[in-house]
């Protein structure tokens, strides 16, 4: 299997982990401090992220649309529409929402991060890697950035580079499976069976079931 594909498979796996833990339940407060949104506390704003959190992206977009419309136009409100505009796979739409977001704020590292994420998407891995670049210059301890950075490094065909990012995501956060799992998978594609196998049984002693049958399949021989 050639690296590009191996490394475009990975990237669908952080794409789910970023997605799932990019915005918790949108509490005020939570919504606050994680974009700094003027409208952390709109009714609409709030129901658009509960949508979300249920993962009903189609309701979701309904509401960022009619929030958008009434000309309450912030950066977590586009941020919002994009983050279901991606779910629902309208990559090309998710994009604009995302320039959009990070056109309201510069600073939502988030919006940054998901613009990296569809770029990868789309196999524009030079753009990607510039996205996740500002993600992690705006917050330095962006795990899920680090590993998505390392995807795509690894897709362009820099294993080093990949190496380094995903180690970088373990540092900063080593409960975090995803940052394991990329990186025993690097190993492996590297020759280095032994390091593999120590990143996957960490990454399965973190509750990642698909790590703990590959440790099984190719480390207990």
């Amino acid at each position: 299997m050639k690296p590009c594909i191996t490394y475009f498979k990975i990237l669908v796996i952080s794409y789910t982990a970023i997605l799932t833990s990019t915005m918790a339940p949108p509490t005020p407060s939570h919504a606050q401090s994680a974009m700094n949104d003027p409208l952390s506390d709109n009714p609409n704003f709030r129901e658009g992220y509960a949508f979300i959190d249920a993962k009903d992206y189609t309701s979701a977009k309904t509401a960022f649309d009619n929030l958008i419309k009434a000309s309450k136009i912030s950066s977590g409100a586009y941020f919002g529409r994009g983050r279901s505009y991606h779910e629902l796979g309208n990559y090309r739409a998710a994009l604009n929402d995302y320039k959009l977001a990070i056109y309201e704020n510069p600073l939502n590292a988030k919006a940054h991060s998901n613009l990296g994420l569809v770029y990868g998407t789309l196999k524009d891995f030079n753009a990607a890697i510039q996205s996740f670049d500002r993600a992690i210059e705006i917050n330095p301890k962006f795990d899920h950035a680090y590993v998505n950075r390392g995807v795509a490094k690894g897709a362009s065909g820099d294993i080093n580079g990949a190496l380094v990012d995903f180690s970088k995501s373990i540092e900063v956060n080593p409960n975090y499976a995803t940052g394991w799992i990329n990186r025993g998978i690097t190993l492996e594609m590297t020759g280095d069976k032994n390091g593999a196998c120590k990143d996957w049984k960490k990454a399965a002693q973190l509750g990642r079931k698909d790590a703990q049958s590959w440790f099984n399949a190719q480390c207990n021989q």
